[in-house]
């Protein structure tokens, strides 16, 4: 799809035309068919396929910016335009530049989420975005499930550049204490890190100096910005990075790691020091919640012209418009701001150049700023074009936006580079997972292809009516649904499978463990997140479920948890785990067992205020039943529930299942949620999917 901008096309003979334009992916957990989602005639995304798309896109760019004679352009300070395959006509350097600057960027989550990252720590992702060449990449919150450490290396690895500047880290001194308050030594072990972090693959050219700001980014991350400039003009594009402040949450960055949650005050002194050091042009490239990155396109303060982001896992283009309001408080806070900041040369920025730059940033962009997601896996690999119009004195009087995403399908070939890759990781990879997943003994006795159980294609159920006689009726049997666009927004065939495997582990194991008879009597019930699933497919009736999608659908290494919980606390939790539902997709969404039914409500007063919850985003949520072997959970009542441990331990802000008791059984204690899956499906042999109304909006 292709939706150009409307904008003032009056132009005048002295004014210049310029392109600047953007090939990006965010999202990328799989890479080809054997993992990629798909059907066995439709093969999609990946990034072996994607890698193929993504190189035609700049070479047509290129030559398509030859054609129009825009003027030439190149990059200041990019490191990866200097690092590229052996495909020349990938390279980038003075002998063959085009009249278009092409960045290939990727919008976060490429070294986590699947089995393969998971086995490889993200090194193969590296590898993958290094051949094709990638140009720059915002660190998502799947970039921190490794650890800081493992980070660290994969950053040191990259031939590109990382961003994210509400991304802090504490630096240390050589005996390993944290430096604090002296700025002189604090300066001192920033330009260490910058030193050990590639920085002098830069040219020296027209490089800005990184400002310190008192704030310690991420080792090897550029969270000051970079700097672009437009060959054969004094224009210069500063581009940043915005990392979702819940990382911490839904990922396993240490405690040292800070994310600074108010992504609107970074936006403004991030862009303040770009535009101190001359950037008329600014991109955000975020992995942020969608409501994240509106917020940001309407601030007039930070004045960004396009943002490209990520995290929701679904395509999104909008045009948003700046807020118009501009008041005299506000152009006296920036205008102090503003005293502070220092050219290139180290001179002051004038008193008044910022607010007269957000006011001709208002004027030009008439169009309005583009946000732009990509979905996830490449499934479509997205092209930004920016068409900029400078004056005679050389500042910008306007920019055209336009956009496509191209679908990346059968018809796309793999690129021999990238495949290659792949295939090199692969067969080690995946005998690690094995053991590591299902462990050495089970392990040794199954394969990746073994089928271990089918989709029934039909059901037949025996009813006794008046005349005591049996009937038989057949019912059509739904796909197995673990599209993500269902399990992170409704009741999915998927997640009630996962969820009925928990409870199966629950009921069968129970009397087995050491002093458990007395929880033995409690209620059960399973409940698993959408976000712990992942393979992102529809498999429909017929299908021959393998160990392989075993380990697609669960890749993360969390296992199985039983808590011993009141009514209250589970009520509260399950409140908690619809947080964000309201709004879109939400890894946190509830799938219960096929002995529980969940019925809520979000927003006015028609349910008990007892049981509803706000949060700070004014999100309202209400229980109008919830019942637990057909009886509605009582406060002071105990329950037993399987969940993950991701989940027992409070991740996405559910906390109220910290107050459960854990129960110990060597059936679960230890035993990874894909071990859970892969024992249920070889029990039961066939995979009869249901839609029960297990967890339903009330209207």
């Amino acid at each position: 799809m292709t939706a150009p901008t409307q904008v003032s096309t009056a132009t005048h003979q002295t004014h210049r035309h310029h392109r600047l334009s953007f090939v990006c992916v965010n999202d990328v957990y799989s890479f080809d068919d054997v993992d990629s989602s798909n059907t066995p005639n439709n093969p999609r995304g990946g990034w072996c396929r994607a890698a193929t798309l993504m190189k035609q896109l700049v070479r047509q760019k290129k030559q398509q910016g030859e054609k129009i004679d825009v003027a030439a352009v190149t990059t200041v300070g990019a490191t990866a335009l200097d690092h590229h395959d052996d495909d020349h006509d990938n390279k980038f350097d003075e002998t063959n530049a085009s009249s278009t600057t092409v960045l290939a960027v990727v919008n976060g989550d490429v070294l986590g989420g699947s089995s393969l990252l998971q086995s490889r720590q993200g090194s193969i992702a590296i590898e993958v975005m290094n051949s094709i060449p990638i140009d720059l990449a915002v660190l998502g919150n799947h970039e921190f499930d490794h650890g800081d450490e493992i980070l660290m290396q994969r950053v040191r690895e990259s031939n590109f550049v990382w961003l994210g500047s509400n991304v802090y880290y504490p630096l240390y001194s050589s005996d390993g204490n944290d430096e604090e308050g002296d700025d002189d030594n604090l300066y001192k072990q920033e330009k260490v890190v910058r030193n050990c972090y590639s920085e002098t693959k830069r040219g020296n050219d027209d490089i800005a100096t990184d400002h310190f700001h008192h704030h310690h980014y991420f080792p090897g991350i550029h969270g000051n910005g970079k700097l672009y400039t437009l060959h054969g003009s004094d224009i210069k594009i500063g581009v940043f990075g915005l990392v979702t402040k819940v990382t911490p949450l839904i990922s396993y960055p240490s405690k040292k790691v800070t994310f600074d949650p108010d992504i609107l005050s970074v936006a403004r002194r991030v862009t303040r020091t770009l535009r101190a050091q001359g950037a008329q042009i600014i991109v955000v490239i975020t992995h942020l919640s969608e409501e994240e990155d509106r917020l940001l396109a309407m601030d007039s303060i930070a004045g960004v012209d396009l943002i490209l982001g990520g995290h929701e896992h679904e395509p999104l283009a909008i045009m948003v418009h700046r807020n118009q309001q501009c008041d005299g408080e506000n152009v006296d806070e920036r205008n102090n701001a503003a005293q502070h900041e220092t050219k290139n040369d180290g001179s002051p920025v004038e008193e008044n150049n910022i607010a007269h730059q957000e006011k001709a940033n208002q004027d030009r962009n008439e169009g309005g700023v583009l946000v732009f997601k990509c979905g996830m896996n490449a499934y479509w690999v997205g092209s930004v074009d920016l068409d900029i119009l400078s004056g005679e004195s050389g500042t910008v009087t306007s920019i055209s936006t336009s956009w496509s995403m191209e679908a990346v399908n059968s018809r796309t070939a793999e690129d021999v580079t990238v495949s290659k890759i792949v295939k090199s990781h692969r067969t080690e990879a995946e005998a690690s997972a094995l053991i590591s997943n299902f462990g050495e003994s089970v392990a040794s006795t199954i394969h990746l292809d073994d089928v271990v159980a089918i989709i029934g294609e039909k059901i037949t159920h025996h009813n006794t009516n008046g005349h005591n006689s049996n009937v038989a009726t057949t019912s059509a049997i739904l796909p197995l649904d673990t599209r993500m666009s269902s399990v992170r927004r409704r009741e999915a065939t998927g997640g009630n499978l996962i969820a009925d495997a928990m409870l199966w582990m629950l009921q069968t194991n129970i009397c087995d463990g050491n002093n458990n008879n007395d929880s033995a009597s409690l209620p059960m019930l399973a409940m698993i997140n959408g976000g712990f699933i992942r393979g992102d497919t529809l498999y429909q009736p017929g299908f021959a479920f393998t160990v392989r999608d075993v380990l697609k659908e669960l890749p993360f290494p969390h296992t199985m948890k039983v808590l011993e919980i009141e009514g209250i606390y589970l009520k509260k939790a399950m409140l908690q785990q619809l947080k964000g539902s309201s709004k879109g997709p939400t890894g946190a969404y509830p799938h219960l067992s096929s002995n529980a039914s969940l019925s809520y409500g979000h927003g006015g007063d028609s349910f008990s205020s007892s049981d509803s919850k706000k949060d700070s985003d004014g999100e309202k949520f209400s229980i109008h039943s919830f019942t637990v072997n057909g009886m509605q959970v009582q406060d002071e009542q105990k329950y037993l529930i399987a969940v993950t441990t991701f989940v027992a331990n409070g991740n996405e802000g559910c906390t109220a299942w910290l107050q459960g008791k854990q129960i110990e059984n060597s059936a679960w204690t230890g035993v990874n949620m894909s071990c859970v899956l892969l024992k249920y499906l070889q029990c039961h042999g066939a995979i009869y999917p249901v839609l029960e109304g297990r967890v339903s909006l009330h209207k």
